[in-house]
């Protein structure tokens, strides 16, 4: 399984990754999933995840997230 935030599928578990690397404490489930074409250099994934804190849900770069457990319908 590639567990890259790129990959994620609404319903995955995911941690936060901050942007030089360090994982993080924040977890969260995607709630959502966009493409955002206006980006040099191609299409840019975004997740709407909701974090498990309870906090509302926000959308993050897809890129500064891992898959920790995949929800049943995305198994593959």
């Amino acid at each position: 399984m590639n567990n890259h935030g790129t990959w994620a599928e609404p319903g995955d578990l995911v941690r936060y990754i901050a942007p030089n690397g360090t994982p993080t404490s924040v977890l969260g489930v995607v709630m959502e999933v966009r493409f955002d074409e206006r980006f040099t250099g191609g299409t840019r994934k975004s997740l709407k995840v909701a974090n498990t804190d309870g906090t509302s849900p926000a959308w993050a770069i897809a890129a500064y997230f891992r898959i920790i457990a995949r929800s049943e319908s995305n198994e593959a």
